[in-house]
This record gives structure tokens, sequence and C-alpha cells, in this order.
């Protein structure tokens, strides 16, 4: 049986960002649970496709409705304990996931267990919500979490879009464009396990 890994979602998650990693994950080889809080398997999310604000002259980026993302596993039949890892997706879905205490509850047992986290863009929203787990943590995410990440006790790092950063079992990216730095350090732990070394690491 191959390593399971999870990935929450939500409605108005990013399209790229839930759908992406699902299918590389799938592809080399991991078995991937998606799930959502009060949805089975066979039911959707709704994705939207974000865009900068520049393009429409708005002073943040906007949404657009992307495709609907079929779910393949009930969020209620979600054992912690048998994954090896999680996956945080971005978009708006964060913004109510972390007001659900069944969604801290799970994203708990990884941050407490130590197991890989993969957190794109604004999946760290739901991060910051649970007191103490990003505490010292080093996160590379968009400017716009940098206030949420230092007032949950998290170490801001800004870097390129493009770009991921890897410290200890965390990694992140600012957003689906860091898709191309993030995934090899992720499979790598998952292959081979976690370097605690409490250095920070940037792919570019």
């Amino acid at each position: 049986m191959s390593q399971k890994i999870l990935l929450i979602t939500g409605d108005f998650g990013e399209d790229y960002e839930v759908m992406v990693p699902f299918q590389v994950l799938h592809a080399v080889g991991y078995t991937v649970h998606t799930v959502c809080p009060n949805k089975k398997a066979g039911d959707y999310v709704t994705c939207v496709v974000e865009e900068g604000g520049e393009i429409e002259k708005f002073q943040t980026y906007t949404e657009k409705i992307g495709h609907r993302f079929f779910l393949n596993y009930d969020f209620d039949q979600v054992k912690p304990e048998e994954y090896y890892a999680l996956v945080l997706a971005g978009g708006r879905a964060p913004e109510y996931l972390k007001y659900d205490p069944s969604v801290l509850k799970l994203v708990k047992h990884f941050t407490d267990s130590k197991k890989s986290i993969l957190v794109i863009c604004h999946g760290y929203q739901i991060l910051c919500a649970l007191k103490g787990c990003i505490e010292g943590i080093v996160l590379g995410g968009p400017t716009p979490t940098s206030y949420e990440i230092s007032n949950a006790g998290g170490i801001y790092q800004q870097i390129k879009m493009e770009d991921a950063l890897l410290y200890n079992n965390f990694i992140s990216t600012p957003a689906y464009t860091g898709f191309l730095k993030c995934f090899p350090p992720f499979i790598e732990q998952l292959k081979n396990g976690i370097k605690f070394d409490n250095k920070v690491h940037i792919f570019n």
C-alpha cells in the first residue's frame, strides 16, 4: 500500500493549488485523500482562479470561478495517524476552514507529530488559527500573510513567488508559482525522512 497524504480544502480553494498537488503526488505513487468538512467522497468543492489585482487595476487580487473538484474521501472517516503528510491548499477556503474545530483537530495531529506539512499560499491561515503550532517556525508565504504568521508566533520570511522554503517539517511556498520548487523537498521528506536541523533552506 502506498503512503497516504491528506489534502484539506473547501469551497473557493485556489484551482491550481488543489488540483496540481493532487495530480503530482498521485502521479509519483502516493495515495492522496482530498477532503472537506461536511462533505463525502463524490461530493465536490468549487474552486476559484486567482489573478493579480494589477490585471484589472484593483488594489487586491481578483477571483474567477474555476473547476469543480470532486473529493475522493469522507472527511468524517479520516484517521490522521494513518497519514504520512499534510497538504494545506490556499485560496479563499482557509478563511472559513480555520474556524472549524474538526479541521483544527486534524491539523494539530500533524503539527504535534511533526509530520511533513506542505503549506501553499493562504493555507497558512489554518496554521495561524492553532495556538502555538508555528511558534518559532520559519515560513515563506505571500506578503499578505506576514502579520498573521508573526502574530501567531511564527517567523515570516519573504521569498520570491516562484520559490519555496523548507524549515524542519514545514515546506512553504507563496503560491502555485512555487510548485516546481516545493514538490522536490516535500517528496524527498516522504522518501527519506525529515531532517530537523532548525535551518532555513530556500529553493530558487
